[in-house]
């Protein structure tokens, strides 16, 4: 049960605090953050996300903020935030390419900037939609490459496409990708 496990994250997030340990309490946050955005409340997996990503900053582990960037990024999403989720995924994408981040670290961001794009096509008014859809199949296909190297991400890249190609028009192929 997920819910069971907020306790003792945030448990050993104070530890880690208490005990002045930057990282570890990076990967404690990171981990809650990532679990509050499935269950809730948003605000705090934000907040718990926000500060994972700076401890990760002042301690030099780029590749674990691009990590949690990616949870941030799908906790605006959730929030409906898509300005904020938008900057933050492209802030990091752009990490990721001038770094060559191909691991797992890069796989949250991908997906969820992939989700942003699909998410402001959608809402987009008509003559601002095509521009969306652009930079969503850009972003899918990064998904979707990326979902070959760490197929945890796998799922939610396929999503994504399915959801693209939905969006095109085209609903035989968001069925086959379904």
């Amino acid at each position: 049960d997920c819910l069971s496990l907020q306790s003792p994250l945030r448990t050993a997030a104070q530890i880690c605090q208490d005990a002045g340990d930057p990282q570890a309490l990076a990967a404690a946050l990171e981990c809650l953050a990532y679990l509050l955005v499935y269950t809730g409340p948003l605000a705090e997996a934000v907040t718990a996300a926000q500060e994972a990503m700076e401890l990760y900053r002042k301690g030099l582990t780029y590749a674990s903020m691009v990590s949690v960037a990616g949870t941030l990024g799908f906790a605006y999403i959730r929030q409906g935030n898509l300005d904020m989720a938008i900057k933050v995924l492209e802030e990091n994408k752009r990490i990721i390419d001038k770094n060559h981040y191909a691991g797992g670290d890069a796989t949250l961001v991908r997906c969820a900037l992939s989700t942003a794009y699909l998410e402001a096509a959608e809402q987009a008014v008509v003559t601002d939609r095509s521009k969306w859809l652009l930079k969503a199949r850009q972003a899918c296909a990064a998904a979707l490459k990326q979902g070959k190297v760490d197929r945890t991400g796998w799922l939610l890249a396929i999503r994504s496409q399915a959801r693209y190609e939905w969006l095109k028009g085209r609903r035989g192929a968001a069925q086959r990708w379904w």
